[in-house]
C-alpha cells in the first residue's frame, strides 16, 4: 500500500499541505477549525487546520489495516520515531483499541501524540496530535 507521508505535517500551513497532498476532496469549516480530506488508493486523510491555518492533527485512515504499528507507520514516515513496534493481535488481547505513543517534536520542540486504532486485531488508522501525550 502506498501511503501519503505524514511525517512533520504537524504544525505545517495550509500551503505545504496542499503542496505535499494536492487538492483536497473536501474542504469545510466545523467548530471553529477547518477540515480537509484527502483520499488515494487504500487511504484517506483527515486533516484539521487550527490557530493561523496551521495543522492541528490529522488521521490517516487504513481500510485494510496492518498487522504490526512499523507496517502503518514506516511508509507513512513515521517509523523508527514511533519506535517500538507492537502487534495489533496483541492490543486486541489486552482488551484494548488503541497503541499510543511518543512522536518526537522537530528539532526539540514538543513531543507530539500518536494514536494508532486498533479493530479486528488490525490497525485500521493513524492520528496525530499537536499536543504532548497526556496519557
Amino acid at each position: 500500500m502506498r501511503l501519503p507521508r505524514v511525517d512533520g505535517l504537524i504544525g505545517a500551513g495550509s500551503d505545504e499541505v496542499t503542496r505535499r497532498l494536492g487538492r483536497p476532496v473536501a474542504d469545510r469549516s466545523a467548530g471553529g477549525g477547518r477540515w480537509l480530506r484527502f483520499e488515494g488508493r487504500g487511504w484517506g486523510l483527515r486533516v484539521r487546520l487550527g490557530t493561523g491555518r496551521r495543522v492541528a492533527s490529522w488521521t490517516l485512515n487504513l481500510p485494510g489495516g496492518t498487522s504490526t504499528l512499523r507496517e502503518a507507520a514506516e511508509p507513512a514516515g513515521l517509523w523508527p520515531a514511533c519506535a517500538p513496534d507492537a502487534e495489533a493481535a496483541g492490543a486486541d488481547a489486552t482488551g484494548s483499541s488503541l497503541l499510543r505513543r511518543r512522536l518526537p517534536g522537530p528539532e526539540g520542540s514538543t513531543d507530539r501524540s500518536l494514536t494508532a486504532t486498533v479493530r479486528g486485531g488490525r490497525i485500521v488508522a493513524l492520528t496525530a496530535f499537536d499536543e504532548p501525550p497526556d496519557w
